[in-house]
């Protein structure tokens, strides 16, 4: 708390400030006072800085002047908004009681903490994204083994696991928590992950983790079920990490604590698993360059209706499935939806009607939500029989008069909930409390008679303004309201000499006079009576019909995962349907074949029709594919779209190919690309070096492996050597499905030693000196990089591009360039070394060939005329001819 001099902040209001401040000294204190939130002190500072406000004083003439500034209250949401996206927390301190009923200062208490895991106000959250609070407990100090838990409390989510220590930066990419919170004691051990893991992190206090006893209570108490039916009761670790972010959301929710929420504890090796690197180099939820969801897989195959579906989608793509049978049943719904156009569409339609049942659901239970979103979960719910209809209809024209098992709807369409709101609430209710006409006609007698009294003493005052000027005969006389004087007759100064004995004057302004009298004394009396008691009845009612409906949370709950499955895969169906995806058959074998396969994004950025699709066969006589070719061709292209055919066909979906066999895989890996980690001090080749050492480690046979150029951040020889070495270990030891990249065309030889490995090379084609791209995979390997092409393409200027040729003939073929010392210095090996590749030694120079060496070098080429040029030259032809050459050279 700051030391502040009497003078300035030795006052009630200041005193209470600093109480609630006390309680959260690393929160920004949105402080209520009147119509604004006022901040004090550094949290002046700061917020003015943050959110480009106007930053003044308290008590400016004094000696302590205390920097202040303020936000108007009705706008405070966006405001605060912007302070979470910057990474600050904020308290809210309320005025928690009526002004007009307070003694002395206004009782003020902080209602909420918003901090940007915990983040209930559907305008600061992305509707299409979860906003998880992710808490992580190591064990021991060596952090062996971690417990995770990620908390959405806008939807009630809690899902929990532990992983092996490694894999724990994989777990929280895949999660993609907003905020990340952990013990003191594990500050050690969270260290690397703050550099890793791009999120709000911090260290709380270990009073928020009791007893163990107390930590299985609180858990159990918050899912609702016993921990042993949840698979979590001997999960310790995980079930610290979910008490964790229980308790620190329940600091952050004060007089409301967290509702129950629907706990699920996973496995990671359950599912298809996506490390870090992977997700990041496939570009699955973000694009590589810009960090942004266009240009994602998930943006081209997003086609969802709602919010909630929209976060599922993204969920699947996160765990894609391992089981055959359950990859299988979504795939039979996404068929029927595919097959069914006008089906679809009727469906999307009423989707698109639907609002978060998933978010309105939480709001409803954390006892926020408005009349307005009220509504909308009623007429939401109103949809349902519509979808019911509408599946109901499909499954009458099935032959087996039955739904894939994802699309058959339950029998509880929450009816007597939708039935119960659309009784109660106004059609068009307003966006808070505050404003009344929340309820309809015949919801409450009481409050239909004291809407009444309201509305008929409100026209009366009307009518009396009417009588008023009849009787005073001025015309411009005024009946008005404010809340300081409340009703008052007002008359101009020019019309005073008019106005009637039993006017009494209330005020006076500069240029009218105020007056009341006793009939509008009486009729104030009645309407504003009226007016507050219709307030609290309905502010009592609401309470009342929000805690009704926040009953049936459980099944509110599932209905909108129903509906979010629905619209997950009517969207699935949709994309299949206008891009021409086709239904893959997968299985349990190993075998990858894809017909006529295509990149899902890169296809959609290119005009119709110009992408180029390739045919690529892994099965167990060829498990490992070495493609060359040169830069530009296509080959990263080619072998992403292998990756991401593969982890579509696992997540349930159709996939961009003619025709498509998987057989599952259990881990995808990539290793595509580079960049330096200054932060940690490792160069490229370090952190590729480190990525190949988690692939060769955790890989097996049922993998997907993506290796792209391995060994190029190094000298040319050391890079050979290790990329021949990472290739055999795959092969003989991890025997994974392999698609290996590369510019190092002697690997092409591991062909002839490895039978499990095929060449294969993307084709280019040279044309009037220009190489053409065709991006066809074909096999064989490619003896050429083309790299002085692509460096043209990119804009050298010709004399680097003519200058390069001269220095690649010198290095391929040991041609000698003037002012070039490079003369054979990478091609040919001193003799006592051996070639990596046992390349044949070249054949021997006779005598006579030496002698047309020195008869050319002994030339002055400048003082030789076009006519005896060409004569040499025939002569020279004639020798070869001839075979007048020594030592059988020729």
């Amino acid at each position: 708390m700051p030391k502040v001099a009497k003078s300035s902040a030795d006052t009630p209001v200041m005193r209470q400030w600093a109480e609630q401040k006390a309680l959260h000294p690393d929160a920004v204190l949105f402080f209520r006072l009147g119509d604004f939130y006022e901040m004090f002190f550094d949290d002046a500072v700061v917020t003015a800085q943050a959110l480009d406000l106007a930053l003044t004083s308290r008590d400016k003439n004094k000696e302590n002047p205390i920097p202040m500034c303020g936000v108007p209250h009705h706008a405070a949401k966006g405001y605060i908004g912007r302070m979470i996206e910057q990474g600050y927390k904020v308290a809210i301190c309320d005025q928690v009681e009526d002004p007009k009923m307070a003694r002395g200062v206004v009782k003020r208490a902080i209602t909420q903490v918003v901090t940007p895991g915990v983040v209930v106000d559907v305008d600061q959250l992305d509707a299409r994204q979860n906003n998880f609070l992710v808490a992580v407990v190591p064990q021991g100090k060596r952090a062996k083994r971690w417990g995770i838990a990620a908390l959405d409390l806008s939807t009630a989510e809690l899902r929990v696991t532990e992983v092996e220590g490694a894999a724990v930066v994989d777990e929280l990419a895949r999660l993609e928590p907003q905020q990340i919170v952990h013990l003191p004691i594990a500050a050690d051990a969270v260290a690397p992950l703050r550099e890793a893991v791009d999120a709000a992190w911090e260290e709380v206090s270990g009073e928020l983790l009791p007893s163990d006893k107390a930590v299985r209570e609180l858990v159990a108490d918050k899912a609702g079920a016993e921990l042993s039916t949840l698979g979590v009761e001997e999960r310790s670790f995980a079930l610290r990490a979910a008490c964790l972010a229980l308790r620190y959301a329940e600091r952050t929710q004060p007089g409301r604590g967290v509702p129950s929420c629907r706990l699920v504890y996973y496995e990671p090796s359950e599912h298809l698993q996506l490390d870090e690197p992977t997700l990041r180099n496939l570009e699955v939820f973000l694009s590589a360059m810009e960090r942004k969801r266009e240009g994602s897989l998930l943006s081209v195959i997003d086609e969802t209706a709602t919010a909630m579906g929209a976060r599922l989608l993204r969920k699947l793509l996160a765990m894609p499935l391992l089981d055959v049978a359950a990859i299988r049943r979504r795939q039979d719904a996404v068929e029927l939806l595919a097959g069914e156009p006008e089906l679809r569409q009727r469906l999307r339609e009423a989707l698109r009607r639907i609002y978060d049942l998933e978010r309105l659901t939480s709001r409803t239970v954390l006892q926020v939500v408005t009349p307005r979103e009220l509504a909308r979960l009623g007429t939401s719910l109103v949809r349902l029989p519509d979808l019911y209809a509408l599946l109901e209809q499909a499954r009458a024209k099935t032959l087996s008069r039955e739904l894939p098992e994802l699309l058959a709807w339950p029998d509880d369409l929450l009816e007597d909930v939708s039935s119960r709101l659309a009784s109660q609430l106004a059609d068009d209710p307003p966006p808070h409390t505050r404003e009344g006409g929340i309820f309809r006609r015949g919801a409450s007698a009481e409050l239909d008679k004291l809407i009444d009294l309201c509305e008929g003493g409100q026209a009366s005052i009307l009518n009396m303004e009417s009588e008023l000027r009849e009787r005073t005969g001025i015309s411009s006389l005024k009946v008005r309201y404010n809340k300081v004087f409340g009703y008052f007759i007002e008359v101009t100064k020019s019309n005073v000499g008019s106005v009637p004995a039993d006017f009494q004057r209330k005020q006076t302004l500069v240029n009218a006079e105020r007056y009341v009298t006793a009939e509008l004394a009486e009729y104030e009396a009645k309407v504003l009576g009226a007016q507050e008691r219709r307030e609290g009845l309905e502010q009592q009612l609401f309470e009342a019909l929000r805690a009704e409906i926040a009953e049936q949370a459980a099944r509110l709950t599932a209905c909108a995962e129903r509906v979010a499955m629905l619209d997950v895969l009517a969207g699935l169906a949709e994309v299949a349907q206008n891009f021409d995806y086709t239904r893959p058959e997968v299985d349990d074998e190993d075998l990858i074949e894809i017909a006529e396969g295509r990149h899902p994004v890169v296809e959609r950025a290119m005009p119709v029709g110009q992408f180029v699709p390739n045919d690529v066969r892994i099965d167990r006589g060829q498990r490992m594919l070495i493609l060359t070719g040169p830069n530009m061709s296509g080959k990263s292209t080619i072998m992403r779209q292998v990756a991401l055919i593969t982890l579509l066909a696992q997540v349930g979906s159709f996939v961009p190919a003619r025709r498509a066999r998987v057989g599952v895989a259990d881990r995808i890996f990539t290793r595509v690309g580079a960049s330096d980690n200054l932060a940690r001090g490792e160069s490229t080749f370090m952190v590729e070096m480190r990525e190949t050492s988690g692939i060769l480690r955790s890989a097996t046979a049922r993998s997907l492996l993506v290796l792209d150029e391995i060994g190029r951040g190094t000298a040319t020889y050391d890079g050979i050597s290790i990329a021949w070495a990472v290739a055999e270990h795959l092969h003989d030891r991890v025997r994974a499905r392999t698609l290996f990249a590369t510019h190092y065309h002697e690997l092409c030889q591991l062909t002839e030693v490895k039978p499990g490995a095929r060449n294969f090379s993307v084709a280019v084609q040279e044309w009037q000196g220009r190489v053409v791209f065709l991006r066809k995979l074909t096999p064989g390997g490619s003896s050429r990089s083309y790299g002085i092409e692509v460096a043209r393409l990119a804009g050298l200027p010709r004399k680097v591009l003519d200058r390069a040729r001269l220095v690649l003939s010198a290095l391929e073929g040991g041609v000698e360039v003037p002012d070039l010392p490079l003369r054979g210095r990478v091609v040919e090996p001193s003799r006592d070394q051996l070639t990596l590749f046992g390349a044949p030694a070249p054949e021997p120079v006779g005598e006579g060939m030496r002698q047309i060496e020195r008869e050319l070098r002994s030339l002055d080429v400048n003082r030789l005329t076009p006519i005896e040029a060409l004569n040499l030259l025939s002569t020279l032809v004639s020798r070869l001819d001839d075979g007048d050459l020594d030592d059988g050279s020729a």
